[in-house]
C-alpha cells in the first residue's frame, strides 16, 4: 500500500489523530511485533498509566496507554490550574517495527511528528534520541519507584530540564 501526498502540502495539527490511527495501523500490518512474538515494549510497561506534576500554577500531565501489541499512545499536557486553560499539549506514540523502537512527538510548533529512537531500555529506564532535532534531542524516562517518574528532556549535554511525576 502506498500512500502519496501532493508535494507542500501540509497536513492540518487537527488531523493528527487521523495520522497517529494510520500509523498505529501500519505498524499492526504485519510489521509490528504480535501477541505471540517477542515484546520489545514490554520493559516500559511500567509507562502505561497517568502520570501527573502539580505545582502551585499548573499542572502537568502524560497519559499512556496500550493502542496495539508493540504501539503505546499519549497525550502530554499542560493545564493552567486557575483557569483551566490547556498552555502545552503533545500527542506521543511509542511504536516498534522490526525491532526497532521509535518515540513520535507531535506539538503544534511542529507540521510534522517528530521521531526520537530508542537508544537503551531497562526495566526501570527507556532513553530516546534525534540528534537531528533542535530541541530536545533526549528523552530520558526513569521510573524512581512504583509512583514516581522523572523525565529528562535535554539537548543530550547540559540544556534541558526534568520533570517530576507522580502516577494517579
Amino acid at each position: 500500500m502506498v500512500i502519496r501526498l501532493k508535494p507542500k502540502r501540509k497536513l492540518p495539527h487537527t488531523s493528527l489523530l487521523l495520522r497517529l490511527t494510520l500509523l498505529s495501523a501500519l505498524s499492526m500490518s504485519g510489521c509490528a511485533t504480535g501477541p505471540g512474538d517477542s515484546q520489545p515494549l514490554k520493559p516500559i510497561d511500567w509507562l502505561l498509566g497517568e502520570w501527573r506534576q502539580d505545582r502551585q500554577e499548573t499542572v502537568r500531565s502524560e497519559t499512556w496507554v496500550r493502542a496495539a501489541p508493540g504501539v503505546y499512545r499519549g497525550v502530554g499536557q499542560m493545564i493552567e490550574r486557575e483557569s483551566g486553560e490547556v498552555r502545552f499539549s503533545e500527542a506521543l506514540l511509542i511504536y516498534e517495527i522490526d525491532g526497532a523502537v521509535t518515540y513520535m512527538a507531535h506539538v503544534a510548533e511542529n507540521d510534522l511528528p517528530v521521531p526520537f529512537n530508542m537508544i537503551s531500555v531497562s526495566d526501570t529506564r527507556a532513553v530516546f534520541q534525534n540528534t537531528t532535532h533542535d530541541f530536545p534531542k533526549k528523552l530520558d524516562y526513569q521510573l524512581v519507584d512504583a509512583c514516581r517518574l522523572t523525565v529528562t528532556v535535554s539537548d543530550g549535554a547540559d540544556n534541558g530540564f526534568s520533570l517530576n511525576f507522580r502516577k494517579v
